[in-house]
């Protein structure tokens, strides 16, 4: 991205507009040049926008990613009386109407994504699809002029589900089976740590005594007292660094020795140092998800009756004759699928074995539990985030293999073979495309007499480099190209342009001649004066 100085005018118009570029309808010769500072292909798109009506700017959806018209040229701002601008206020909701469509470019950009996802996964690895069955919100906590933000992955543009998000609502699936759910799947709470980490603020460690977390919390350490966790007895071995080895002999005495499963899972959960001392990053990383190619958007609204009522202001109470506040925000609507991917990380020697035959299936439980209580994303206690889940054929669940089998090496090289084809024909396109505005743009700006000399010029010029056998077939054509310039310049009222068309004319009828070749001389004579008489009458 270039530098550029802007003017002052140029420069608060910048700040001032949310697309980054001023938009206003203006005379000045200054507000025709978009400034240097805005990326070469969103200039592209908004020029060629900047016929259109009101603020529907034709092509940029397709060459601008929804993440950066939502992020960095949202429409924030319109015009109010005079010159002023003020922030969005009744047209809100058109300005996340152009967020909507995806667009080319984030199609391209969701095809890469998921062809470079697919070159790192192999039958070890865990993924499953899901498909959205209400629309879907995430990043609502993120500051936005609509005051409700979208999660959008950077630098890219197009919407995702975070696999730092995704790992934390597995995680909480998790836990609720191990610890509140009759009927665990297999999960337990040591489990639960060596695959997504140790976490101190977990609510079974820091609730209350008559939390439903810490009462499955007891229960479970009282089934350890009955038979020792193996997952647990290496956590331990792991966990154990001189840190918390120190805080274990100040809070109970070196003389004691180490702790044994029972006592070190109370010890967790009654003192906060000992689980500051606690750090492990679990054996599985999720991949940020992604929604599939040719995805849409779409603006939901929440419509809240009693504003002051539910912000606690005490002034009065509910009542039916207020006025409803509409809040417009972006989802994903049903329909959207998405592919869920976990695996690996650098394996412990002593705690993988303990879990490489079952985290696959422990993963589909903590999915099923997903869709069934949590949801994905924002607003789930409301409905949002609920999807439905693939088929998958009995076999493939007992392997913890996909339902979709992993794409070969052979068939993801031809895949990207095919998407550097399409984007280099996408390319040549665009090229093609930009050179012949370029050329349109050059061509109006010609003054009169030039769009009428230059393509008769062109023609003078092969005519002369013809052979003599060639020049009889293509003198026609050169005469009709004569008598429509002279025509085209009659129409012209500048007098000091007609006359400069016709001194041209006359020069170029001293190269090829008055007349045509080969006729005889009483028909040469009479098109030689005709012609003249015709430029003479154009010089007046």
């Amino acid at each position: 991205m270039s530098r550029s100085v802007l003017s002052t005018h140029e420069g608060s118009a910048f700040r001032r507009s949310a697309w980054g570029i001023s938009m206003q309808r203006s005379t000045q010769q200054h507000h025709d040049t978009l400034p240097l500072a805005v990326p070469a292909y969103l200039q592209e798109a908004l020029r060629k926008g900047r016929k259109a009506e009101g603020w529907r700017l034709k092509n940029v959806a397709d060459q601008v990613p929804p993440g950066h018209r939502f992020l960095l040229y949202f429409r924030a701002f319109e015009r109010a009386d005079g010159n002023e601008w003020e922030p969005l206020t009744t047209s809100k909701r058109d300005a996340l109407e152009d967020i909507v469509k995806t667009g080319k470019q984030a199609n391209a950009i969701l095809n890469a994504l998921k062809m470079r996802h697919a070159r790192l996964f192999d039958e070890t690895c865990w993924k499953r699809r899901v498909t959205l069955a209400a629309p879907l919100f995430t990043g609502s906590g993120n500051p936005h002029p609509v005051e409700n933000g979208f999660a959008f992955l950077s630098p890219y543009g197009v919407p995702y589900l975070a696999g730092s998000g995704l790992k934390g609502v597995f995680r909480r699936a998790a836990e609720e089976l191990a610890l509140l759910c009759d009927d665990t799947h297999g999960w337990t709470l040591p489990l639960v740590w060596a695959l997504f980490g140790f976490d101190a603020n977990s609510a079974y460690l820091g609730a209350a005594s008559d939390s439903e977390w810490v009462r499955g919390y007891d229960a479970f350490v009282h089934e350890v007292e009955n038979s020792p966790d193996r997952v647990l007895e290496q956590l331990m071995k792991i966990w154990m660094n001189p840190r918390l080895q120190k805080v274990l002999e100040k809070e109970f005495g070196p003389e004691n020795g180490p702790l044994d499963q029972p006592a070190f899972l109370r010890a967790l959960r009654q003192y906060q140092q000992i689980r500051r001392a606690v750090h492990f990053q679990g054996l599985l990383t999720f991949f940020d998800a992604v929604p599939h190619p040719d995805c849409q958007m779409a603006v939901d609204i929440t419509n809240p009756h009693h504003k002051s009522y539910y912000q606690g202001t005490g002034q009065e109470s509910p009542h039916d004759a207020e006025q409803p506040v509409p809040i417009f925000f972006l989802v994903l609507p049903p329909g959207t699928t998405f592919d869920l991917k976990a695996l690996p990380l650098a394996q412990k020697d002593a705690l993988w074995p303990l879990v490489k035959d079952r985290w696959q299936a422990l993963l589909d439980a903590s999915l099923g539990h997903i869709a069934a209580w949590l949801g994905l994303g924002a607003k789930t206690s409301v409905g949002y985030g609920v999807f439905t889940l693939a088929q998958q054929p009995a076999q493939d669940k007992l392997s913890g293999r996909s339902e979709e089998a992993p794409p070969s090496q052979r068939e993801v090289l031809k895949e990207v073979e095919i998407q550097k084809l399409e984007e280099e024909r996408r390319r040549k396109q665009e090229a093609e495309e930009m050179e012949q505005a370029q050329r349109l743009a050059a061509w109006n700006a010609l003054p009169e007499d030039e769009k009428i000399l230059r393509p008769l010029q062109e023609k003078v010029e092969a005519y002369v480099r013809s052979s003599e056998v060639l020049r009889k077939n293509i003198r026609p054509d050169l005469n009709r190209a004569m008598n429509a310039a002279l025509k085209q310049a009659s129409q012209i009222k500048d007098s000091n342009l007609r006359q400069r068309v016709a001194a041209e004319m006359e020069k170029m009828y001293e190269r090829v001649g008055w007349a045509d070749p080969g006729e005889k001389k009483e028909k040469r004579q009479k098109q030689e004066k005709k012609r003249r008489e015709a430029l003479e009458a154009l010089k007046k």
